[in-house]
């Protein structure tokens, strides 16, 4: 679909030409409204109330009761908040509330404004934004219009404002939908409405919902107004791909729980602090964190709005706030920056020789898998050792590409390189061990420095490359002494699982990724879970759409079947149920994390590599790498999580030219 630039004139003929609106005024009405649905949970004090009054706005708003309660006691004071939109006159207007019950048994909250003097010129149709009601912001909105001859109508959505149902839950977003087409078919219906022209106007989710019942009723609309609509959760709004997978299955037990992390939505919908604080006189808008299903349901919404946006045949006025890091919006007309593809030969490596070691850890005996590449030559040779992501998918295949490229170049050194998989990942044996991140650092240091260890005769002279969690054990064990690495590249490097990431690490909720550890554990339960999570195609190949990969054409059916394999070996759940616990995490702040590469400071070159595409909070924490202490050179590459997969031509580029600086360049 190609949507044409609208412009944006003055008058109001949009209704009768498709380009109403006018420009900075409405743009900021529209960014102080967004924050209605939005504001973040905090206690907010009204000096202008007595007790009894914050008694009803402070009780539990999760029954329409209390929330009609709410609303009553305080409209007063809500229509005298100094804004422009409660203070447009309604003079001359004809204005109604009612409930009706729907063919689903609920009652609805609805209310129109219409000019009294005269007929109106069309329908506008209010779909209001998440959290939200249309007994706020939308007032002042609603009475501009209708004062400019247009009938104007609204509703709340079951579960929020003034309708019925548990507040901020939404069990289907389809049946919220056809509710919303159920009460706008009877009013445009009416005979004195019958042949007036009918349009769409959507706010946030909103947005998402008018297109929804646009995609429903492809003719039944003269055209629609999407105000920063939710087309797409923006990456930073939303949990991890993992994280996601885990509350999908946890959403079928508990739906109604509010469990889902949000951002300070209020700090992104208003850029004015002044204006952000009259969102907090919406007293019965949802300000919780998301109930679960809700969420998966608004997430499901919009990756079924971006597969069908072609189908969108609707005449659109769409207004985005430059600075709206919630929602991604339809564009008007789209450029996009095209990530690299993959060539074939990005792709061949060369020869080497696959081999394996016997570690001896506590009672157990491991095999761990490595792979050895390089060539004969007559210059002095260098080791470096390259070390895979820790994750449910991790394996030497993600560094077989680099490798093969940087040993086999003409240089003053010969350059040899050993690819090992981790234990309990890759295809190393995965007992059932208490993985954590002393296990992973007692095996590194072994697999360096033991008396019968693959790399015990290469001393100080071994270059440690790693990706992930990989270079941050790497720098935790050399701040102890246990290692001596010549020079360090850090690729994407990370610290965080994806839960702690997320949720934090308070003893509430590490308790609860304890629970969720023990159950993955399980011989019955915890294989069923891992199956539905992560051993399967559709979840491979997500999790590599989303945020391994950056470019999703380069996710192949060869990728997609060679991790899969990997989930399907022996043991392939308790490694990566650490990890996403946080037991393989190396740090516990961001702080611990700096320190770390401080410490190296004028000691050792260290190299940080950072990816374009990586998600927000990881590429949050490479960034903070740039200009730091201890950190002798930062680039940034095309990629995500993994650039040394996707990418390892250009990955090795770098690496090579890092060597280079800190070795060859001295001969």
């Amino acid at each position: 679909m190609s949507l044409p630039p609208v412009k944006l004139s003055s008058g109001r003929s949009f209704f009768e030409r498709c380009d109403w609106f006018q420009g900075k005024g409405w743009r900021r009405q529209r960014r102080e409204k967004a924050a209605a649905a939005a504001m973040a949970s905090r206690p907010v004090r009204f000096p202008e109330i007595d007790d009894e009054l914050r008694k009803i706005i402070d009780a539990n708003m999760d029954e329409v009761p209390a929330r009609k309660r709410a609303r009553e006691a305080f409209k007063d004071i809500q229509l005298g908040i100094d804004h422009i939109l409660f203070k447009t006159p309604c003079d001359g207007l004809k204005m109604e509330e009612s409930y009706e019950v729907n063919s689903r048994g609920l009652e609805i909250f609805t209310k129109s404004w219409l000019p009294k003097s005269s007929s109106p010129k069309a329908v506008v149709c209010f779909c209001h934004g998440y959290g939200d009601t249309c007994t706020f912001f939308a007032e002042g909105i609603a009475r501009k219009l209708a004062s400019s001859g247009y009938g104007f109508f609204a509703m709340d959505y079951p579960g929020y404002g003034l309708s019925e149902g548990l507040h901020g839950y939404t069990p289907s977003f389809d049946k919220l939908v056809d509710d919303v087409i159920e009460h706008y078919s009877k009013v445009k219906e009416k005979p004195e409405f019958r042949t007036l022209p009918s349009f769409l106007f959507g706010e946030s989710l909103g947005g998402a919902v008018a297109l929804k019942v646009h995609l429903k009723q492809p003719n039944a609309w003269n055209g629609a107004i999407l105000v920063a609509p939710m087309c797409k959760i923006a990456d930073n709004m939303t949990p991890p791909w993992l994280v996601t997978q885990m509350l999908i299955g946890v959403a079928n037990f508990l739906p109604k729980h509010k469990l889902v992390p949000q951002k300070d939505l209020a700090e992104a919908a208003f850029r004015d602090p002044k204006n952000r604080k009259l969102a907090a006189y919406n007293v019965i808008a949802y300000k919780d964190k998301p109930r679960l299903k809700t969420a998966l349901e608004m997430l499901r919404t919009t990756q079924e709005i971006e597969r069908r946006l072609e189908e969108v045949s609707l005449p659109l006025l769409i207004l985005h706030g430059e600075a709206d890091t919630g929602n991604r919006s339809i564009p008007a007309s789209t450029s996009v920056d095209q990530q690299p593809t993959i060539s074939l030969a990005d792709k061949q490596p060369s020869p080497f020789k696959a081999n394996s070691w016997q570690w001896k850890f506590q009672d157990k005996v491991l095999t761990i898998y490595y792979e050895e590449h390089g060539k004969e030559s007559p210059e002095p040779t260098k080791n470096i050792l390259m070390l895979p992501s820790i994750s449910d998918v991790s394996t030497v295949e993600e560094w077989r590409s680099v490798a093969g490229n940087i040993v086999q170049r003409a240089s003053k050194i010969n350059w040899r390189a050993v690819i090992v998989d981790w234990p309990g990942l890759g295809y190393s044996d995965r007992p059932k061990l208490d993985y954590n991140v002393d296990v992973m650092e007692k095996f590194l240091t072994d697999f360096i420095s033991a008396p019968d260890g693959p790399m015990k005769h290469f001393g100080n002279d071994l270059v440690i490359f790693g990706g992930g969690h990989a270079p941050t054990i790497t720098l935790c064990a050399a701040k102890k002494g246990l290692v001596k690495p010549a020079a360090i590249a850090a690729v994407a490097p990370t610290w965080a699982g994806p839960l702690p990431i997320v949720f934090g690490r308070d003893s509430t909720m590490e308790m609860r990724y304890g629970l969720l550890r023990d159950t993955l554990r399980t011989p019955g339960v915890g294989w069923m879970m891992y199956n539905m999570l992560v051993r399967n195609e559709k979840a491979i190949a997500s999790q590599y759409k989303s945020h391994v990969y950056a470019n999703p054409d380069n996710v192949t059916p060869d990728v997609v079947d060679s991790r899969i394999a990997l989930t399907k070996r022996k043991g392939a759940r308790y490694a990566p149920a650490s990890f996403l616990t946080g037991l393989l995490d190396p740090v516990k702040s961001q702080e611990e994390f700096l320190e770390l590469f401080a410490d190296l400071d004028g000691k050792v070159p260290v190299l940080v590599v950072s990816s374009k595409s990586s998600p927000k909070r990881s590429k949050a924490v490479m960034q903070a790498l740039k200009g730091a202490k201890g950190v002798s050179k930062f680039v940034e590459v095309p990629g995500a999580l993994l650039p040394q997969e996707e990418y390892p031509t250009m990955i090795a580029e770098e690496l090579y030219q890092f060597l280079q600086e800190s070795f060859e360049f001295n001969i």
